[in-house]
């Protein structure tokens, strides 16, 4: 494994995904919407992996295997937060507004670093995506297609919960209360 090329991935991955967290964040700044980074966190993933993809040196075959079903998996995501964040604009989340309250007139340089940090919290956990990607060996290995396999159940098992969510959240007898419905039944206080 050539450490010098998976760094050389992982620093063109910091400096895209820091370019685009900065001009997120002038958007952010100009619409006075810090939630916008949770889009862009998401969807700094399939940049990663289309630079991955193109600059690894590891087993086509399996580079092919991973990167699609990382870019199925991240953009589902990306489009899902897409679809919250987008359709309320003119109305910044709780959290962010929190921040923005306690940060006072340093909010702005707050985020900005704020939003830097989630672009290095995008190529840190890419990290094993750098190792997997970089893999010379030609026999795609039983532990890969067991992982493939539990990939595939939690990918469907995502877009269930999230159907679940949106028509629990659709719902007006639902305002204010935390869905415990379908798959969400499986979550939070009920599991400990």
């Amino acid at each position: 494994m050539d450490y010098k090329h998976l760094l050389f991935i992982a620093l063109i991955s910091l400096v895209a995904c820091c370019t685009i967290m900065a001009l997120v964040w002038l958007w952010a700044k100009k619409i006075k919407n810090a939630g916008v980074v949770d889009v862009f966190w998401a969807l700094n993933f399939p940049v990663i992996t289309l630079i991955t993809f193109f600059l690894a040196d590891g087993f086509l075959t399996r580079n092919i295997l991973i990167c699609s079903i990382f870019l199925l998996a991240e953009l589902r995501l990306g489009i899902h937060l897409w679809q919250r964040v987008i359709g309320h604009l003119d109305e910044e989340e709780g959290r962010y507004q929190q921040l923005r309250s306690e940060w006072g007139d340093k909010a702005d340089r707050n985020f900005f670093w704020f939003f830097q940090f989630q672009a290095i919290s995008n190529v840190l956990l890419a990290v094993p995506f750098f190792i997997i990607t970089a893999n010379t060996s030609t026999q795609i290995s039983v532990l890969e297609y067991i992982g493939l396999a539990i990939w595939a159940i939690a990918f469907i098992g995502e877009m269930v919960a999230d159907r679940q969510l949106a028509a629990f959240k659709k719902d007006p007898k639902n305002k204010g209360k935390v869905c415990d419905t379908g798959l969400w039944y499986y979550s939070g206080e009920r599991l400990s």
